[in-house]
């Protein structure tokens, strides 16, 4: 608990990189950030035996467990980017076709890969140039058009014309501002620079002899093509291709949809889940390393979560009676640092659930020049997990310069977790954006600031309020 003197609880309101080893091709791939809830696993599963209906466009989906009383409106949210992937023939298309479809009611983009082919080489004739190698596409382009659509302005993109082998803007593509964003190709997951910015990954997975039938018929009929040119190029370029650089970005989807087009019961668990996030007025949706508690009167949960982040190793102890139990422990070298004088206030119930964290404190400056007035923290900090404590974040500037100092100091922003009761949107922005790996645990959001900068409703002045003083001393908040 604060203390007796405490505030009372509130309620929670191209370089290639090396080539990757082909890799068994799992039904469901989740990743530790993946979006998408454990409990679907067996819902995708599913989907590989059984038939049902065709899909219906998707009602508006409101779940009030999981919106905020106090929606972030001083934080906006951008839109919601998807990433498809899979062979050649795969079925790519159909299946973001099916999700646009199935949102309905939600404005959707669809971004193609093969736009952004670079132009063709001279001398090179198009049956002898690979166009499925990673050096064929403009990932620097295609990341340049996301950040633009990240902004939610309309943009214009050349597109890639296979008669001219080259970018025309007389080919041109207009994307106006949308709430989901589907960028669909065959190495869509390669470059990390893209695939960073998607919220969701999918892989479409699906039988080669299929992929193989299905671009036969494909070319054939729509490019005019003979059936010895289409296997000839798959051979030569097609196949190896897709071994040696789409089959190995598997490993990065949060799901992989067996079946392609054809899994309805994947895809319409896939459109349920981006319509609810699409829908959450929370910063959860675009913040993975942000936690936030849920109601309780308990503050101490704040630093029992916190400590649940961590992590254990095996231990084993005997017993009085010489029996041994086997159980966890925390791993050596867990720190604490408050931000002074606020931080203080959460040292005693951090001291109650690990008695033998060291802690140190960290003062900042305020007025004209920002930084770290005064610091004394625990030796070697550098190789410890740290708990950063501030009970209130207002702007986060504060803790922004505390964090930037102990990353100069050589700490890891995995290994850091920062510990707050009450924060407001402007602050998990500034924090979860900067350190993406540093994990952010709240017990409540509030609406925002205010003209002087403090979080609104808000605690008052929680140093004042806790020390019973009529001013306290600090620095910047």
């Amino acid at each position: 608990m604060l203390g007796p003197s405490g505030p009372p609880a509130r309620a929670a309101k191209p370089t290639l990189p090396p080539s990757l080893p082909p890799l068994p091709p799992p039904v469901v791939t989740p990743s530790p950030s993946s979006p998408l809830p454990r409990a679907s696993d067996a819902v995708l599963t599913a989907g590989c035996q059984h038939h049902t209906p065709p899909l219906k466009p998707l009602a508006r989906l409101i779940d009030s467990r999981s919106q905020s009383p106090h929606p972030p409106h001083h934080a906006p949210v951008g839109p919601f980017i998807i990433g498809v992937t899979g062979g050649s023939a795969s079925g790519k298309t159909t299946v973001c076709e099916k999700i646009i479809h199935g949102l309905g009611d939600q404005r959707c983009v669809l971004v193609s890969l093969d736009w952004f082919y670079h132009g063709l080489p001279d001398g090179v004739l198009p049956g002898t140039y690979n166009f499925d190698h990673p050096d064929a596409f403009d990932f620097e382009a295609l990341g340049s058009t996301l950040e633009s659509m990240k902004t939610r302005q309309p943009v214009t993109v050349p597109k890639y014309d296979f008669a001219r082998h080259s970018r025309v803007e007389d080919n041109a593509a207009d994307l106006d501002a949308a709430d989901v964003i589907i960028v669909e190709g065959i190495l869509t997951f390669y470059d990390p620079l893209i695939r960073n910015l998607m919220h969701m990954k999918i892989f479409v997975d699906e039988d080669a002899d299929i992929c193989l039938s299905r671009r036969i018929t494909r070319d054939v009929k729509s490019r005019g093509r003979s059936v010895e040119s289409i296997l000839a190029q798959y051979t030569r370029f097609v196949k190896p291709a897709f071994e040696r650089f789409i089959l190995p970005t598997k490993r990065y989807a949060d799901i992989v949809v067996p079946r392609g087009g054809d899994n309805l019961v994947a895809i319409d668990l896939i459109i349920k889940h981006i319509a609810l996030k699409i829908r959450q007025e929370d910063l959860r949706k675009v913040f993975s390393n942000l936690v936030v508690m849920s109601d309780s009167y308990q503050s101490r949960g704040l630093h029992t979560i916190s400590l649940g982040l961590l992590p254990f190793q095996r231990r084993t102890v005997t017993t009085p009676s010489g029996k041994k139990f086997c159980g966890v422990g925390f791993v050596q070298g867990l720190a604490g640092v408050s931000l002074m004088p606020n931080g203080e206030t959460m040292e005693s119930s951090l001291r109650d659930v690990c008695n033998t964290v060291r802690i140190g404190k960290m003062l900042m400056a305020e007025g004209g020049e920002k930084g770290v007035s005064y610091e004394c923290l625990p030796e070697e900090i550098e190789d410890k997990y740290i708990l950063v404590l501030d009970p209130v974040l207002d702007s986060g500037e504060a803790c922004e310069m505390a964090l930037a100092r102990l990353m100069e100091l050589g700490c890891r922003e995995d290994r850091v977790l920062v510990l707050s009761l009450i924060v407001s949107p402007q602050a998990v922005t500034r924090i979860c954006a900067r350190f993406t790996k540093v994990q952010l645990v709240v017990s409540a959001i509030d609406k925002g600031i205010d003209a002087d900068g403090r979080v609104y409703p808000g605690a008052g002045d929680f140093g004042t309020r806790y020390y019973g003083a009529d001013t306290i001393w600090g620095g910047a908040r």
